[in-house]
C-alpha cells in the first residue's frame, strides 16, 4: 500500500531535484506510521509518542498523566490539509468508544531542517494551527475536539534539538500556560529501538505471525535509512607477556653501569706551530 503515493509524495528523483530530501522523509513517515496503523497501539505509535520528551525531560505520557494508559483508540491522519498547509501527521488518541482525549501533531524530518512560515518556526506555526477548529473541521468529520493538542518533532538526531524546541515553546507560550500544549521530541533511532523491543516481545508472547512480520518489515525499512543497532566493540587480544626475572636493584646497577673508558690523549711537548700572523697578512676578500 502506497500511502505516500496517494498523497502525491512520490516523484522521480533527478540530479537537480532540490526537493528529494523532503520526499525521502515523507516515505519514511509513511513506512513507519503506516505500519503503526496495523499494529496494536502499545507495540507501535503509543510506544514512540509516549516516550517523546519536552525540553524539561518530561515525556508525553507523563505530561498526559494517568489518562495515557487508557488511550487505546488511535486514528492517524497523514498530511492533513489545514489552511493550505500540510503538517505530516495528526494522531487522535482516545479510549475505546469515547471522544478523543488528545490530538498529537507530528512533524517529521530526516535530512532537512524545519523552515519558517509567516515569521514562525514550523513547529510553532503548526502548533498554533492545530487549534484552528474551522481548519480541523475540513479534515475531521463530526469529531469532538480535545482540549490538549501537543506537538511532537521527530528527527534523526541522537540528542534533542534544544534550540528548536525552545523557540517553538516560546511561540506557543500562551497555549502552554493553560496546559493545552507543549513541544516534544523523539528520534527515528528510538523508533528502531522500540520496534526491536516490540518484535522480541511479540515473539516471546506468541503474537500472530502477521504482527511479527509487520515489525520485521518496519525494522528493515528503518535499517534501509541507516537506523541500525550500534556495532559492538571488538577487543583484540593482547599478546601473552612473559614474566620478567626478578632482580635486585643493586644487581641490575652492577650489570648495567659500565665505567667509562679513558679517551685518547694528545701530547704537545716540543711541538712547533707556525705563526698565525703570516696567514692573516695574506688573507683578503675575493
Amino acid at each position: 500500500m502506497s500511502i505516500a503515493g496517494r498523497h502525491g509524495k512520490l516523484h522521480a528523483i533527478v540530479g537537480d531535484d532540490e526537493g528529494w530530501h523532503q520526499r525521502v522523509e515523507d516515505l519514511l513517515t509513511a513506512d513507519v506510521f503506516g505500519a503503526y496503523r496495523y499494529l496494536p497501539p502499545g507495540l507501535g505509535v503509543l510506544a514512540l509518542l509516549g516516550a517523546a520528551e519536552n525540553a524539561d525531560g518530561v515525556t508525553l505520557a507523563a505530561w498526559q498523566g494517568e489518562q495515557w494508559e487508557s488511550l487505546q483508540h488511535v486514528d492517524i491522519t497523514f498530511w492533513p490539509r489545514l489552511n493550505g498547509r500540510e503538517p505530516d501527521l495528526l494522531v487522535s488518541l482516545g479510549a475505546e468508544d469515547a471522544r478523543p482525549e488528545l490530538f498529537v501533531l507530528v512533524e517529521a524530518k530526516l535530512h532537512s531542517d524545519q523552515h519558517w512560515i509567516e515569521g514562525r518556526s514550523q513547529l510553532g506555526y503548526y502548533g498554533e494551527l492545530v487549534f484552528d477548529e474551522e481548519a480541523l473541521a475540513d479534515v475531521l468529520d463530526d469529531v469532538e475536539l480535545p482540549e490538549r493538542r501537543p506537538v511532537v518533532f521527530v528527527t534523526k538526531d541522537a540528542e534533542a534539538p534544544t534550540a528548536a524546541l525552545a523557540r517553538a515553546r516560546e511561540e506557543l507560550r500562551a497555549r502552554m500556560e493553560v496546559g493545552s500544549t507543549d513541544v516534544f521530541w523523539t528520534s527515528w533511532h528510538r523508533a528502531r529501538e522500540q520496534a526491536e523491543a516490540a518484535l522480541a516481545l511479540a515473539t516471546a508472547n506468541g503474537e500472530p505471525a502477521h504482527l511479527q512480520a509487520l515489525l520485521a518489515d518496519l525494522l528493515e525499512d528503518l535499517a534501509e535509512r541507516g537506523f541500525t543497532p550500534p556495532r559492538p566493540r571488538v577487543f583484540f587480544p593482547l599478546p601473552v607477556l612473559h614474566e620478567l626475572e626478578t632482580r635486585g636493584v643493586e644487581t641490575w646497577l652492577r650489570r648495567s653501569v659500565v665505567p667509562p673508558r679513558p679517551g685518547p690523549t694528545f701530547r704537545f711537548e716540543n711541538a712547533q706551530l707556525d705563526p698565525i700572523d703570516d696567514f692573516l697578512r695574506d688573507w683578503r676578500l675575493r
